[in-house]
């Protein structure tokens, strides 16, 4: 049992005979792993909550860029008076007919996303605060690093590990 990727790095070293791979090599390769298991699976541990305030736009639509670690938004709410309202989604396409007039302020109605940032419709009429839930990518490991992923996910980091190094 491992407790941090050190002892992953150790194992896949062991069982595939490569004394000559050094920790930074091998750490790569489980850092790939763990991305591409990421990507393809939703974790409860990766569930997050930013909170921004929201300006008006100078011109245009009100848009905001995403967390920087974000993987998907989940959902998008502001809040008005201590309430928390939750915004549609609507396709960004479908926003330029449904909301064509980028003049047009008030309280937003949608959301979209677009080139990693969120764009709101109509654009605001003064700042609102929102709240993004949204799924994260978790850091990648460093030698001493560990998070609930490693201490359940073991097998697999290893496997997937090793199957870097041979593929």
């Amino acid at each position: 049992m491992s407790n941090t990727a050190s002892g992953i790095i150790d194992v896949v070293r062991q069982e595939t005979d490569w004394s000559g791979g050094t920790d930074t090599t091998v750490l790569a390769l489980l850092n790939r792993t763990f991305k591409r298991i990421q990507r393809e699976h939703d974790f409860t541990f990766q569930e997050q909550i930013a909170t921004r305030t929201l300006t008006t736009a100078a011109s245009g639509f009100s848009r905001f860029a995403q967390p920087t670690d974000c993987k998907a938004v989940r959902s998008l709410y502001y809040i008005e008076s201590s309430e928390r309202k939750e915004l549609d989604y609507v396709d960004y396409v479908d926003t330029l007919t449904e909301f064509s007039d980028a003049s047009k302020t008030g309280k937003p109605e949608a959301w979209s996303l677009f080139r990693d940032e969120i764009y709101l419709f109509p654009s605001l009429a003064s700042a609102v605060t929102a709240e993004v839930f949204y799924y994260r990518f978790l850091p990648d490991f460093t030698t001493t690093s560990s998070n609930d992923f490693l201490v359940w996910g073991e097998d697999a980091l290893t496997y997937g590990t090793k199957r870097e190094y041979y593929g």
